[in-house]
């Protein structure tokens, strides 16, 4: 019994500290003009000094916030998926790499270098720049006809940051309105 005790005390303590570094968890959007969004990540940094790493910080449109994966090291492989309720068509990415809140934290933190970018067309490279602004990504020609009810980034290199190696990303947000008026 005593064995048994130790042995669930040591399960707990495990499941407490993996918790502990890692959440994953998914938001939903109600209110855009194209339906309901849904954002899910590979994992989320865990709140940190203040500053929550949340998965609906990529498309809030703030520079203030970003998401956070919370894999160890630099994040490659983690990613961040959006579903819409509906199919929609998109032909553009908004993409501000890094975490945008001060040039400070911006050049701290791990920013992408290299992700693919997938939706129900098919998946394909982009490579962003080392820029604190916003990016444009085009999704192929060939893709861009083709309905989708997801677009999802996965982190395949990054610019390393002078401090930290979280990586973040500010925002990234498909421009619906470009295709789906008709």
């Amino acid at each position: 019994m005593k064995k048994l005790i130790i042995l669930a005390a040591i399960c707990a303590v495990i499941a407490f500290a993996f918790t502990s570094q890692a959440q994953t968890r998914s938001v939903a959007f109600e209110n855009t003009q194209f339906g309901k969004w849904v954002v899910t990540p590979s994992s989320t940094l865990k709140p940190q000094a203040g500053n929550h790493y949340a998965p609906k910080n990529a498309v809030d449109g703030s520079d203030k916030t970003a998401w956070a994966e919370a894999a160890k090291g630099d994040g490659i492989g983690e990613w961040i998926k959006i579903t819409f309720d509906s199919p929609q068509k998109i032909g553009t990415i908004y993409v501000k790499n890094g975490y945008g809140v001060t040039s400070k934290r911006w050049h701290q933190n791990n920013r992408i270098k290299e992700a693919t970018i997938q939706v129900a067309g098919g998946t394909f490279p982009a490579y962003l720049k080392d820029i604190r602004g916003e990016q444009v990504v085009k999704i192929p020609p060939s893709m861009r006809n083709t309905k989708t009810k997801f677009v999802k980034l996965t982190i395949k290199k990054v610019y390393r940051g002078k401090k930290w190696r979280d990586t973040l990303l500010n925002e990234f947000r498909p421009d619906l309105e470009e295709y789906n008026y008709e």
